[in-house]
């Protein structure tokens, strides 16, 4: 009901005239929803074996991404060594352009001592506190700067829940100033606020209540606000899904969009990896408010967490990476074949994304690219053949 929409291919020769018996294939080749991964952005453009496995398997799997540690604050200054490079993330962040990805940051600011840069530490920790808040805005503008147009969204405040000892030093608006700055460098860019344990009301109502208490504060104080973030880390006794549609409808009432940022399931055992894949999967897709799923991650060469990967590390591939695979790339996409009737149409109802179709009649071929859009109840598809 939510992800579907109708389409009609209507086929005419060069004079207008209907054309009946022309053979119509259509196939989905995008969807519209973001199934996506954070990347270590390195792997994109330094060459290895390994790295040309782990972008061939993004390519196929997901069609959104982002940033796993590069482009946070300390990583993008520099403060954690040759691991981390500004003009390699850059060059990394246009190949995901290049290669069609919706693109997120992460994240603009994490405001704890223990996750904010060593820098902005020391300046504490020396007693000039008063420089902070400047050296937030001009972090924001510097990063913003560098990645315009290559980001479409971004974490602007990361876990604010246990996470606020600038916002306890200088005050709850300086979070709007966050979000206003960032849109100053980022116009175009959806800004989010991102947490944890924010998934599921009935297994942590405090956190579930503070995330939403921020999100009513930052719109209250006209920061530009737009969707939120959920992370979504699960634990090896897994949240059930009713209770994650319910705290999807708690959050509905803020009429933003809701993605989950950090998707993943740690567990020795794989077969209910597999399964609650499954299941949270079918929950997000069914939710209007969802925009898309991130896994945190795929290969257990580069994850946090490895047992919660769904490759190995000789890329063999675990039971949740073929859960995944049904589901998003066979079960969720369209595929369709027939000829057109008598008033030179064919049609059916497709999952929201991008199409091609091909049309053949006595000898020619014609291929035309189309999208279903979720704002468009019905699409009409005019083929005309030479």
């Amino acid at each position: 009901r939510i992800r579907k929409s109708d389409f009609q291919i209507v086929v005419a020769d060069a004079s207008g005239a209907p054309v009946p018996g022309a053979q119509v294939r259509v196939e989905q080749t995008r969807s519209a929803f973001q199934f996506g991964t954070a990347l270590q952005l390195s792997r994109l453009v330094v060459d290895s074996p390994d790295n040309e496995i782990y972008r061939k398997t993004a390519l196929e799997l997901f069609n959104a991404a982002s940033s796993e540690d590069d482009l946070k604050w300390a990583g993008w200054d520099g403060e954690w060594g040759d691991a981390f490079d500004r003009e390699r993330s850059i060059n990394a962040l246009h190949w995901l352009k290049d290669h069609g990805f919706h693109t997120r940051g992460h994240v603009l600011v994490w405001p704890s001592w223990r996750n904010l840069p060593p820098s902005i530490v020391k300046l504490h920790q020396a007693g000039r506190d008063a420089e902070i808040p400047a050296r937030v805005i001009a972090h924001i503008d510097d990063i913003t700067a560098a990645t315009r147009g290559l980001l479409d969204e971004w974490d602007v405040l990361n876990e604010p829940f246990d996470n606020h000892d600038l916002m306890d030093l200088f005050g709850r608006g300086i979070m709007a100033d966050w979000f206003n700055e960032a849109h100053k460098g980022a116009p175009d860019a959806v800004l989010y606020l991102n947490d944890y344990s924010n998934h599921d009301i009935t297994a942590d109502r405090p956190h579930c209540e503070n995330f939403i208490e921020n999100a009513k504060y930052l719109l209250g104080h006209g920061a530009p606000l737009g969707g939120l973030g959920l992370q979504a880390h699960i634990a090896s006794l897994p949240n059930t899904p009713e209770a994650v549609l319910a705290t999807l409808d708690l959050y509905a009432s803020l009429k933003l969009p809701i993605r989950f940022t950090e998707f993943d399931i740690d567990t020795d055992d794989e077969e209910l990896q597999a399964d609650y894949t499954r299941d949270f999967l079918i929950l997000a897709y069914s939710h209007p408010s969802v925009v898309g799923v991130q896994h945190w991650g795929f290969w257990e060469g580069a994850h946090w967490r490895p047992k919660c990967a769904m490759f190995r590390r000789d890329w063999l591939e675990k039971p949740s990476a073929v859960a995944y695979r049904n589901l998003v790339l066979r079960k969720w996409r369209t595929h369709l074949q027939g000829t057109t009737d008598a008033s030179g149409k064919q049609g059916g109802r497709g999952f929201h994304g991008d199409y091609v179709v091909i049309v053949e009649h006595d000898g020619t071929k014609v291929q035309q690219a189309f999208t279903l859009r979720p704002d468009e109840p019905q699409t009409l598809v005019k083929i005309t053949l030479q």
